[in-house]
């Protein structure tokens, strides 16, 4: 029963590896595009000026999206630290509060 229990544990802790590593990698993917976007609004290919009212909303949206990547990021994160904590696996994460 140890050895079924050390595999499940196992298992759960490979999953939420490589989620983590796909919410990273999506959330990098979500905010390229937005960035890329406002980087082309800040200094237009043809050289001109930046045209102000463009760039002020290209700038909410990428706000939005970074806000809302970040959050989604943050409770990923917190929810893979609560399962390290609740499961004991070794780490040196005694310093933070799971609340």
């Amino acid at each position: 029963m140890a050895v079924a229990i050390s595999r499940s544990l196992a298992h759960i802790w490979h999953t939420l590896q490589d989620q983590l590593v796909n919410r990273v990698a999506e959330t990098y993917t979500d905010l390229v595009g937005p960035l890329r976007q406002l980087s082309e609004t800040a200094c237009p290919a043809s050289g001109g000026p930046p045209n102000e009212a463009a760039f002020n909303e290209q700038m909410k949206v990428f706000l939005v999206c970074f806000s809302f990547c970040s959050s989604e990021v943050v409770r990923f994160v917190q929810l893979f630290l609560i399962f390290l904590h609740c499961s004991n696996f070794p780490t040196h994460l005694d310093k933070f509060s799971f609340c």
